[in-house]
């Protein structure tokens, strides 16, 4: 069953969560990092981004609740056995952004949707 993720970077000042809608729940960490890349065009390696997930559940995060965000530090796993199979809140850490020859193509198979990435107002 396909989940809404709720994405927030943590490298730029003021940034607000944005949703990767329809995600397949048996796709790895790893995979899922490569699709948020390309689909937020920041043009570095997945290498270079952590994720840390914060909460599931429909309502906006407090403070608080961000500080206390577990990070997904296995790339292996599938979004699944990281207990994801519904609405989920992600913290992204960029690295020290690298810019890559051909940026804006990530190599390998996406199993996120092409185009669902929506900027949150």
């Amino acid at each position: 069953m396909p989940v809404t993720v709720w994405v927030k970077r943590m490298d730029v000042a003021g940034e607000q969560y944005v949703s990767v809608k329809s995600v397949n729940c048996e796709t790895t960490v790893d995979d899922f990092k490569s699709c948020w890349v390309a689909q937020a065009k920041l043009h570095v390696d997945s290498s270079l981004v952590t994720l840390r997930l914060v909460k599931y559940g429909a309502r906006k995060l407090s403070n608080e609740e961000e500080k206390q965000a577990a990070e997904l530090d296995d790339p292996s796993l599938s979004l699944l056995d990281v207990n994801i199979t519904g609405s989920v809140w992600l913290l992204a850490f960029v690295a020290t952004a690298r810019v890559f020859p051909g940026a804006g193509t990530v190599p390998g198979t996406c199993y996120c949707p092409a185009a669902s990435v929506a900027r949150g107002h």
